[in-house]
């Protein structure tokens, strides 16, 4: 906090007389505190279905209070994770059919405040192939025996 203590620019042209009392105007910058807000870093990020993954969080207190996390999934296939209540989560990721975004909110607080931070994973469709090769090959056997047969004469 900051308190401006120059009283002769804050009394300005003020009359000054022995009878009158004087009165300044004392300038208070609130926007500075004692106190500092814990700050969170959270990324978004692409995975892959069917990996583990470990979200880890980052949290920094000027203050250097103690502070405690809180992992929660807002979006995206129910997963089962760890420890929701550590600096770290971690999980595999669903096999997904189209693509879909995994969104977790971390929360972060120390003994005068909560913040909270969104995280945005993006999982991409898994590529199914269809069974080229079963259809393919299949029939193969007959198609030679198709050659072999008009190869051979009868007599």
């Amino acid at each position: 906090m900051q308190v401006s203590t120059d009283l002769s620019s804050a009394l300005g042209d003020i009359a000054r007389t022995s009878d009158e009392a004087q009165t300044a105007i004392i300038a208070v910058d609130a926007s500075e505190t004692d106190y500092h807000f814990p700050e969170i870093n959270a990324y978004d990020a692409a995975v892959v279905s069917g990996q583990p993954v470990v979200l880890e969080a980052s949290a920094n207190d000027a203050d250097f209070d103690l502070i405690q996390f809180n992992w929660r999934q807002l979006a995206g296939p129910t997963i089962t994770t760890t420890d929701a209540d550590s600096t770290t989560i971690s999980f595999v990721v669903p096999e997904v059919a189209s693509a879909t975004k995994l969104i977790f909110e971390l929360t972060a607080a120390d003994s005068q405040d909560v913040i909270s931070s969104i995280v945005t994973l993006t999982v991409p469709a898994v590529e199914t192939k269809p069974d080229e090769d079963l259809h393919r090959h299949s029939g193969s056997f007959s198609w030679l025996a198709f050659l072999f047969g008009s190869l051979y004469r009868f007599d």
